[in-house]
């Protein structure tokens, strides 16, 4: 019984959205960054190796708090 209530509670706290929706939503985040924020250059901020470096990170996304944590170290 206890490893029946394990497997639900590991269960429930799935990713509620899919692989490619969270990089789908990554690349909208770094789009807009491009296109909006105009300290780029002058912080010599590298978006190409920020995509990068996340991408590599989505497939250890397993639990939503893993997916709040993602972004919340992306937009830090």
């Amino acid at each position: 019984m206890f490893f029946h209530f394990s497997a639900l509670s590991q269960k429930e706290e799935a990713v509620a959205f899919s692989k490619e929706q969270i990089n789908e939503s990554l690349n909208e985040i770094i789009s807009d960054l491009e296109q909006n924020y105009i300290y780029l250059k002058d912080k010599n901020v590298d978006l190409n190796c920020i995509r990068a470096n996340f991408k590599g990170k989505i497939e250890n996304i397993n639990t939503d708090e893993d997916l709040v944590l993602f972004f919340e170290y992306l937009l830090d």
